[in-house]
């Protein structure tokens, strides 16, 4: 009896951990992945808008004409009412000459809004081009 009351408590907590890790995403995990699932082209499983993938992606391609490395990327969290929030999105290359010394720096940003659909849920609203990848 109390091998099969265990049993049953270590399974609910199992499936209950497995839940609320799928689940609680924070935002700034939520644009991670959108970012990597672009860079990755494992776009038919996200949840993006055509044109937000678009956005993102012009940021990759802006590298690959260029003929630079791919970017730096930094995410960090700007804003949060609970109900919404903003990611920034900081895209960077570092470009080095021949003796590596620095070339040029190009830098761009992107804003992410997303909404609180469910308890600790989170899912992209929008995607701003704050700033488009350019040389500084």
């Amino acid at each position: 009896m109390k091998r099969k009351l265990l049993f049953g408590c270590l399974v609910v907590f199992l499936f209950a951990t497995i839940a609320l890790d799928t689940i609680k995403k924070s935002p700034v995990e939520i644009v991670e992945a959108a970012i990597d699932k672009v860079r990755t082209g494992d776009v038919q499983r996200s949840q993006l808008k055509q044109e937000d993938i678009d956005k993102i992606r012009s940021f990759y391609q802006f590298a690959d004409e260029e003929k630079l490395g791919r970017p730096r990327v930094e995410v960090k969290e700007v804003t949060n009412s609970g109900d919404e929030a903003q990611v920034l999105a900081a895209f960077e290359i570092i470009d080095y000459d021949h003796h590596n010394q620095i070339r040029a720096i190009y830098a761009g940003n992107l804003v992410f809004t997303l909404r609180n659909v469910f308890f600790l849920a989170w899912e992209v609203q929008g995607v701003e081009v704050k700033r488009k990848m350019e040389a500084q």
